[in-house]
C-alpha cells in the first residue's frame, strides 16, 4: 500500500469515525439532500450538518452541486472505493497469515 493510499484510507476511517456523519451518509444514499434537509432529517442544527459536511468533502465522500438556487450534497460512491479494496486486501492477507499458523503449529505437535 502506498503512502498516498494509506493517507486517503485514514481520512477515509476518520470521516466515518463519528456517528452523525455516517447518518449523513446514509441520507445521502438515497438522493442529493440540502442541508435544510438534511438539518430536518436529523434534528440538528445547519451549522453542525455543514460541519459535518464539511469533513466528509475533505475525505471526497461527499460533494455538492447548485440546482434550482440550492446547495444540494450528494454521495461520491466512489469515494468509499480506497475503503473496499483495503478490506479486501486485508481479508486475503489475513486468510493466507492464517492458513500458515494453523499448518506451523500442526506442523510443530
Amino acid at each position: 500500500m502506498t503512502i498516498e493510499t494509506e493517507h486517503t484510507l485514514d481520512r477515509l476511517l476518520v470521516g466515518l469515525a463519528r456517528p452523525r456523519r455516517r447518518e449523513l451518509v446514509r441520507c445521502l444514499v438515497e438522493q442529493p439532500r440540502s442541508i435544510a434537509d438534511l438539518s430536518t432529517i436529523l434534528d440538528l442544527g445547519d451549522s453542525a450538518v455543514y460541519e459535518n459536511l464539511r469533513v466528509l468533502r475533505q475525505c471526497n465522500l461527499v460533494r455538492s452541486s447548485r440546482e434550482e438556487g440550492w446547495t444540494r450534497y450528494y454521495l461520491v460512491r466512489d469515494g468509499l472505493t480506497p475503503l473496499l479494496d483495503w478490506l479486501r486486501t486485508t481479508d486475503s492477507t489475513t486468510t493466507r497469515r492464517s492458513a500458515t499458523a494453523i499448518r506451523t503449529r500442526r506442523e510443530s505437535t
